[in-house]
């Protein structure tokens, strides 16, 4: 689910925007969620203003800035995993020559 301040990506249309809000939609007697996005101004874009789509249709966006520190985080555990699998490794050489 999307929080309100997310940007979102709509995977039918292209478009990037920010989520403002919910709706829904009725289709065959029933109800379904909807996504209002205020769409951001992208130059390869005629399309601006505010677009209600079925929640289903849109992805969560990352700006450069969130994959890159997600990406930093990924780096980092992945540092930590390898860094404790090596002291691991290590003590369990040094058990193995001291029982010797």
């Amino acid at each position: 689910m999307f929080t309100i301040g997310d940007y979102v990506f709509n995977q039918n249309t292209g478009h990037i925007g920010k989520v403002i809000g919910y709706g829904y939609e009725i289709f065959n007697n029933v109800y379904t969620t909807t996504l209002k996005v205020l769409l951001t101004s992208d130059s390869n874009s005629d399309h601006k203003g505010v677009v209600e789509d079925l929640i289903s249709n849109w992805d969560q966006y990352l700006t450069q800035s969130e994959s890159t520190s997600i990406n930093f985080t990924t780096v980092m555990t992945r540092v930590q995993t390898n860094a404790e699998n090596i002291d691991s490794q290590v003590n369990g050489i040094t058990n193995d020559s001291a029982a010797a």
